[in-house]
């Protein structure tokens, strides 16, 4: 059963080819988001920067293996991953 790419597999293909003009979409559309998710839990807005980057870095490093496919709205996947990042953190 293959999985149909998302409209948004742009942005995925924008981080790995290190496209600056959707980079800067992407921080422009989602890093608020994710500011909000680590304030509402805690953080600053320094923990939340970092935690946005190290979302994109994760995504990027799991696109690199080169059989991922987005098959959901980036924003959310990109929620996901920050959320569980700043879970983890806060674990710690």
């Amino acid at each position: 059963m293959s999985s149909k790419k998302h409209e948004d597999h742009r942005y995925i293909e924008a981080l790995l080819s290190n496209n600056s003009l959707i980079i800067k979409e992407i921080y422009e559309k989602f890093s608020t988001s994710i500011a909000k998710l680590v304030a509402k839990n805690n953080g600053d807005a320094n923990e939340a920067r970092d935690i946005f980057q190290e979302g994109l870095i994760a995504i990027t490093q799991r696109a690199r293996k080169g059989d991922f496919v987005l098959t959901c709205p980036f924003g959310a996947y990109l929620y996901m991953v920050c959320r569980s990042k700043w879970l983890n953190e806060l674990k710690k």
